[in-house]
């Protein structure tokens, strides 16, 4: 039987991570629609909450785990030369852009009942809240955490 990391390394398809993601729409005290990402255990709840549920969306998506090349050229091309000393420097801004477009592989979201694609548009084209929150929670889940350090 053959290990997850050796049907990684051989096929270039590494298991995928799932990032449930629950968010809420709500409308601030001007009466403007805001997204409002939740935790996990808030948004279950909220879907369970009569009062809430018919506000509260999931969307599961499903990231890979980036390889020694994928990495290097995120870290490559999420660099800008300073104007002045000439000296590379990173810009986390696009380094953060990069992990998403290139690391997201699959989700779950339909629009007129047909599965829209991942593609760099349709994610550039999701509200700031909804990719910051995918973001964080994606670099959560591909962490090590501090009780699994040293296992």
């Amino acid at each position: 039987m053959a290990s997850k990391l050796a049907k990684a390394v051989v096929t270039g398809e590494p298991e995928l991570i799932h990032i449930p993601l629950y968010y809420e729409f709500r409308k601030n005290r001007f009466g403007t629609p805001k997204i409002v990402v939740l935790e996990e255990e808030d948004g279950k709840a909220a879907l369970e909450d009569p009062e809430r549920k018919e506000n509260v969306e999931l969307l599961n998506t499903y990231w890979a785990m980036a390889s020694w090349t994928e990495q290097n050229d995120i870290v490559a091309q999420s660099q800008t030369t300073d104007e002045f000393t000439g000296n590379k420097e990173p810009n986390w801004t696009k380094y953060r852009d990069l992990r998403v477009k290139k690391l997201l592989r699959k989700w779950d979201l339909e629009f007129d009942g047909k599965p829209v694609p991942v593609t760099e548009q349709f994610i550039g084209n999701l509200p700031a809240e909804i990719v910051l929150g995918l973001f964080d929670r994606y670099e959560r889940a591909s962490g090590v955490d501090k009780d699994a350090e040293g296992k």
